[in-house]
């Protein structure tokens, strides 16, 4: 059995080389037929090429194949750009086929029509040269279970019209939510906690004081400068700690308020007398003294120490 085997292996690839010709009246023109192989198992594919050599100034005309060619099905069909050589125009049509049939199976010849393009009158018909191939089957001698040769081919599932609203509608409102939501946001911008005022109003212009008095003013300006923050460490301090509107009033008018605050009347006058001294330099242009620049921050010290309160505010966090 072997034996014959490789005999019928050996005679089909020396008829694979054989190549096929059918030519016409015409000189020049000529239809050469291949195949790869002559033996292949169920569900190969088969490469028959259909070479074509005619002069300039012919057309042909290809019969139309969709789907099968008897028994096999055709994979690709695809005709190659026209080349010249030689003198002559070359193309190749090319087929994949694929066969699931076993057997010998023959691929039947194909017509051509081939004419000139100065006189369409006179026709030239060609046949391709018929191609048997032996199929033999993936099973082994003897075997009946059946193997597979395609994937499985997936039933499409189709959704409901009932439900495709539903997630439609749902998917509305999803989105509709979420604009909702994000145009609350902007009309509702996150509380912004500022830390500055969990301290007690004296713990924060006592460290505003220590920041001050490390402050080396050297110049005209900066000890005018000095001057000017000072005098509203202890207006915010005043503000914070007896509530009253300290940062926007005259010195004359919080001497007024004073003594209607639960104030001593000594810190209440020292309070007044340090105001006109920070107003007198910030307004009039007077240049301090620079041996006495932190005497005035020392005096506001004093003041905020006297009048503080310990139980003003405590920080929870």
């Amino acid at each position: 059995m072997y034996s014959k085997l490789r005999k019928y292996l050996l005679l089909s690839v020396l008829t694979v080389s054989v190549l096929n010709f059918t030519r016409a009246s015409e000189p020049g023109i000529s239809v050469q037929t291949t195949v790869d192989t002559t033996i292949a198992t169920v569900g190969d594919r088969l490469n028959l090429r259909i070479k074509l050599s005619y002069p300039a100034g012919t057309t042909f005309q290809l019969p139309e194949l969709q789907g099968n060619l008897d028994k096999f099905e055709i994979v690709d069909n695809q005709l190659t750009s026209p080349q010249r050589r030689g003198g002559l125009i070359q193309q190749e049509w090319q087929l994949v086929l694929a066969v699931f049939d076993t057997g010998k199976i023959t691929i039947p010849a194909l017509e051509l029509l081939a004419r000139k393009v100065s006189d369409t009158t006179q026709v030239w018909r060609f046949k391709t040269a018929p191609q048997t191939i032996t199929v033999y089957s993936v099973l082994a001698p003897g075997s009946r279970e059946l193997k597979e040769i395609k994937p499985p081919f997936q039933l499409r599932r189709y959704l409901p019209w009932r439900w495709v609203i539903l997630l439609l509608l749902l998917g509305g409102i999803v989105t509709g939510a979420v604009f909702y939501y994000r145009a609350w946001k902007r009309r509702h911008p996150p509380i912004v906690l500022n830390e500055t005022y969990l301290d007690p109003p004296h713990v924060v212009a006592l460290r505003q004081l220590q920041e001050l008095l490390q402050r080396r003013p050297e110049t005209v300006d900066e000890r005018r400068g000095y001057y000017f923050a000072l005098s509203q460490i202890l207006r915010l301090y005043l503000e914070r700690r007896f509530f009253i509107r300290a940062l926007e009033m005259t010195t004359g008018e919080i001497k007024l308020v004073l003594p209607e605050l639960e104030i001593e009347p000594r810190p209440a006058a020292e309070i007044v007398t340090l105001l006109n001294d920070l107003d007198l330099i910030k307004y009039t242009g007077i240049d301090p003294d620079p041996n006495n620049i932190n005497q005035s921050a020392n005096q506001a010290i004093k003041i905020i120490e006297q009048t503080k309160r310990e139980s003003f505010l405590r920080r929870t966090m």
